[in-house]
């Protein structure tokens, strides 16, 4: 028996999702304000890092608003458009994932730095990597198949392995970071120990709200596959990994060089 699926019930998700999408966006925008206006002698790799991830974000947005537009505007009542790809293939998984990895690694090089150790900070590089590959796996095939109906369960694997993966790698960031940072309270840290517990807050909120946003994004799409609910979480992921890179960096500005030496 095929379940029908209204038209509200795959179009909501979207507008909510887009919506959301853009008022991230300025939340981001706001702080690439602060950053570069407060902090202009900052390292030129986080410079970079930071730009690069603004740009991916902006090329995200863009992609994501162009197919909300032919949904909402042009093409609007016209059910074929919602079984179309369109740039969903590009804007959700592909620079999605691209984001989230670079956030991922962005903590681990932090956890490095913290624990000079390279066991930790390597486990989340790695997962970070098949996090990564499959997003791009999942746009491969959405783009291959041109309309979602043609996919036939196809896109099912990667997109759990991408989802999974990313959840998989922010819990590991999460409980490193509080693990190494109140390590580094109890060395006798006295001055240091509040902004160190400051950052494991910081971080362990950041880390839970992405792979809380990730394993809902998962939940969703296996559980209502004949839907776009997942859609309202997956469009504004990647926000979330690059809003949590610009907080962690602005508030723990100034205390790496204390950090390297706990």
């Amino acid at each position: 028996m095929s379940t029908t699926v209204s038209f509200e019930n795959m179009t909501l998700p979207i507008f909510l999702g887009t919506l959301i999408n853009w008022a991230l966006l300025g939340v981001l925008a706001v702080q690439l304000g602060i950053y570069y206006w407060a902090f202009p002698k900052d390292r030129s790799p986080l410079k970079v890092l930071v730009a690069a991830v603004a740009l991916l974000e902006i090329l995200a947005t863009l992609t994501s608003t162009r197919d909300a537009v032919r949904i909402f505007g042009i093409s609007w009542g016209n059910p074929e458009i919602l079984n179309d790809v369109g740039w969903a293939w590009l804007s959700t998984p592909v620079v999605g994932s691209i984001i989230g990895a670079i956030g991922q690694i962005f903590f681990g090089w932090r956890i490095h730095v913290i624990s000079h150790s390279y066991w930790i900070p390597g486990l989340i590089v790695a997962v970070s990597m098949v996090s990564m590959a499959g997003g791009i796996w999942t746009g491969v095939e959405l783009s291959a198949a041109r309309v979602f109906s043609g996919l036939q369960g196809s896109n099912v694997k990667p997109t759990i392995i991408w989802l999974a993966t990313t959840s998989l790698c922010d819990l590991i960031i999460g409980a490193s970071t509080v693990f190494y940072l109140l390590r580094a309270r109890r060395s006798g840290f006295g001055p240091t120990n509040t902004r160190i517990l400051q950052i494991v807050k910081l971080t362990v909120e950041t880390g839970s709200i992405c792979a809380f946003l990730a394993l809902i994004d998962l939940f969703l799409f296996v559980a209502y596959q004949e839907t776009s609910y997942h859609l309202s979480i997956c469009i504004l992921l990647s926000k979330a990994y690059s809003n949590s890179i610009l907080v962690v960096r602005l508030i723990s500005f100034g205390e790496d060089k204390t950090l390297i030496h706990v």
